[in-house]
Parts: structure tokens; sequence; C-alpha cells
């Protein structure tokens, strides 16, 4: 994936103000794909690798009841790791004691929850949803100069290899990515914004397939609206955890993340109705184009 700076937004503003009008009508039960537990040990997650897995250092080899979800690509991913660890835990959850440590080794890495094929006839609207923290020091590059890895989410329809959205963070800046309608470029969102490092934010994705919009949400707060990567991502598959470098400049890098809380339901996600109207209201102020971090 390639870097790119500036670029018209023009999309978000119709998209943000229909939102406040469609927000609460959608804030209806959701049906949970899959729930990671926090990847906790009552969801069947353990800190040690299932004998006769031969997962060493990869996800798949401790989700002790899920062994067939989680999963990594063909041709495997190199020095790059998905760890269940103990003595982590984000606050903005449930009270646990592990979470997933996902180190950025020399080739980009994915690890992916298979579920069905979503959504159901009848639904619109799939909501992904997960906490990450970026420690510091010694994740990504140098600042100003480097970029990456990215480390966060990207969702996908398997059936006919397409993408619909990425949302995560800038290893090196903080600065908060996602992918963009048509390229897969990773570039910033239409309200720019950074996250500290070694502090749990709550990542939040709601795919729009009558629409063809992914919506980010970063803590509560609408931050962008996108037209999906692919446009022939007519469903979905499965969303992965997801740790690249963002251009072959940049392919050495490394860098490492936590993540925990991670959902994914059928149905719209549900933002508090003050948060939407109020981000929504700044989108259509800053989405006319999106400046270089």
């Amino acid at each position: 994936m390639t870097r790119t700076f500036t670029r018209f937004a023009l999309h978000g503003l119709c998209s943000a103000a229909a939102l406040v009008a469609f927000g609460a009508a959608n804030a209806s039960a959701q049906l949970t794909i899959y729930d990671a537990g926090g990847f906790e040990a009552a969801r069947g997650f353990s800190a040690t690798f299932s004998p006769g897995v031969g997962y060493t250092g990869q996800l798949e080899g401790q989700a002790v009841g899920d062994v067939d979800l989680w999963s990594t690509p063909i041709g495997g991913t190199g020095t790059s790791t998905a760890t269940v660890v103990t003595g982590v835990n984000s606050p903005l959850g449930a009270a646990g004691s592990q979470a997933v440590e996902v180190y950025k080794g020399d080739t980009d890495a994915r690890w992916g929850v298979r579920t069905g094929i979503y959504p159901s006839q009848g639904e619109d609207f799939i909501c992904i949803e997960w906490d990450m923290m970026i420690p510091s020091p010694g994740s990504g590059g140098t600042p100003g100069t480097d970029f990456g890895p990215f480390m966060g989410i990207e969702t996908y329809y398997d059936q006919n290899l397409t993408v619909h959205s990425s949302f995560g963070v800038d290893a090196t800046s903080g600065t908060v990515l996602v992918g963009e309608a048509g390229t897969g470029n990773l570039v910033l969102t239409d309200t720019a914004k950074d996250v500290a490092f070694d502090a749990w934010n709550s990542f939040r994705i709601e795919l729009d397939f009558t629409a063809k919009t992914s919506t980010a949400f970063l803590n509560g707060e609408l931050i962008n609206v996108e037209s999906f990567v692919d446009a022939g991502a007519l469903f979905f598959t499965d969303a992965d955890i997801t740790a690249v470098s963002e251009g072959p400049a940049f392919d050495g890098l490394t860098a490492t993340a936590y993540f925990d809380n991670y959902t994914v339901h059928e149905g719209a996600c549900i933002p508090e109705p003050a948060t939407l109207a109020l981000a929504a209201m700044s989108l259509i102020g800053l989405a006319w184009r999106r400046r270089l971090a």
C-alpha cells in the first residue's frame, strides 16, 4: 500500500448529515456474529500454545475453542506474530487479564475470523468493534521520516477477494488512517486525528451494504465516511487484525500493537445520539479535504 496525502472528500458531507437523520432509527438490536470475549481464558483463549497445533506465535494456536476460526493467509506471516498475552487488558471493556499482542515483523500479516456470509437477507449493516493500544517507544520508525507500519483492521468479502475498508493507526506518528475508496491507499480521516501512544482507544467500523460505505468511529466520535475500497464487495466474510507496511520504502519497519474486545455484529453500530450529531456537524465543516499529517 502507498501513502497519499491530500484529496477532496465531498462524499463525507452528505453522508455525515444523513447519519443524523437515520442514526436513531438504526439503533435496533444487533445479532452477534463473533465475540472474542476479550480474548480471555473464559472464552477459550490460552496464553500457551495448544499441543499439536503447531502454530507457535500465531493466534490460531492459542484459540483453544476457535482453532478453525482464527487463521493466517497462505504463505504465512514471516516473523510477524499475534500472541495472546496475560497482564494486558483494555480498561474500555469488561475487566480481564488478557489481550492479543501483534508484532509486525518482516512480512505483512493478517489474522482473520472465518464467519459465514453476511449481512442476512433484509439486513444492511455490519458493525466491527475493537480496542487498540500502541506502546512506545519501539513502535514504527523515525517520526518525520518514516511512515507505518499500519496496525488496525481490514474488512473483506473473501468469496471474490474484495475489500470494504481499512481503519487503524500509523505506528510511527499515531495518525489515524483509513483505506481510500477505489485504491485502498491509507489516507487521513475526514476529521484528522492522532492517538497517544501507551493509551487504549476504541475503534468502530460500520459497513453499509446499501450505500456501499464504511463509517469509522474513534472513541465514539464519527471521524470518516468512505465508499468501499472495492465497489464489488457485495457481502462480508471477515474482519482481519492487520499489520502491514505503508509502502515498499518502509517494508523493514517493525511495530507492536495490542488488541482487545474484538466483536462483529450484524446491524448498525449504536453510538450515543448526542455524540453522533456533534460529530456529524463537525464532519460537515472538515470533510472538504484531507491535509497532510
